[in-house]
Order: structure tokens, then sequence, then C-alpha cells
């Protein structure tokens, strides 16, 4: 008896994979739609297109796409503030929202918004991490301490 191994089936497609952090304190204003900031790459696997402003991912090649981000409020203050985050593609802020989180009354102090998506991209096609809070006054996102910091992970799905 032989075994014919198929050698499709022992290569893996080429990773494109990046994860970004924040690492300093950005301000969101009250009722304004805000892209997040992600100035810090902790890991960058063929991911070779630029980002603009360091709030664009610029996709390197078409395909679906695990989007993973987290933004953290420093320390909301004051009754009825409600905080949203979600990621879009290509800018779009209104209907085309991906992994949207809400909080319809945050707590005082620290709040976290985590969310995922998958999503499906073309090449030159970009995706970005907005938020958006309703306190009267601005409010700040980020810092330079570590269980704060503002993460996004954008990883392509394999073939």
């Amino acid at each position: 008896m032989s075994a014919i191994i198929n050698a499709e089936c022992l290569l893996y497609s080429t990773r494109y994979l990046i994860s970004s952090y924040n690492n300093t304190t950005q301000s969101i204003s009250s009722n304004t739609i805000t892209a997040v900031n992600f100035n810090t790459d902790l890991v960058n696997t063929n991911w070779t297109t630029s980002r603009s402003n360091n709030t664009e991912y610029i996709a390197p090649v078409a395909g679906w796409y695990h989007v993973a981000f987290t933004v953290n409020y420093a320390n909301t203050t004051g009754t009825g503030t409600s905080l949203n985050a979600f990621a879009s593609i290509n800018g779009g802020t209104g209907t085309n929202r991906y992994g949207d989180v809400y909080v319809a009354e945050a707590p005082s102090g620290r709040s976290t918004l985590s969310s995922f998506c998958v999503v499906q991209l073309n090449a030159n096609d970009y995706v970005q991490v907005y938020t958006l809070q309703s306190n009267a006054s601005a409010q700040n996102i980020g810092s330079t301490t570590a269980y704060l910091q503002n993460k996004i992970v954008v990883d392509r799905l394999h073939e």
C-alpha cells in the first residue's frame, strides 16, 4: 500500500497580521465620532502597506480578515454618559459598522469597550476603529499605562 501526500496540504498561505496599540492619551470630544489612534506596532507580519494618521489599516491583499479591538476610556464621569465603539471599512460611520459595541450608561471611572468582527476586504480597502461618547465634556482614551491602552489586531484568515 502506498500513500500519496498532496503537496498543497503542506503549504501555508502567506500570513498577514498586524497588532497595534496606542501608548498615549487621545481626547474624544462629546458627541463626535472619532477615529481611534494606534501609534505603535506590537506585531507586523507581511503588512507592508502604510497607515494614514495611525488610524487606517490598509489590506495588503483581498480576503477575509478577523478584526479585534479594545477602546479604553480612562475616566468617564457623570450620569448618563453613553459609550460606543465600532470598526468600519473605508471610513463609513453610518450604517457601515462592524463589531458595534454600545454602553447605554457607563459607570464613573474606567470603561472598556471590546469587540471583534470578520470582514471581507479587497486589496487597499482599509479598516478603522471609531468611538463616540456623550458626556458633556471631552473624555480621554488610552494611556501610557499598559492596562488602559487601546488595541487592535487585524489578521487575514487562511484560505
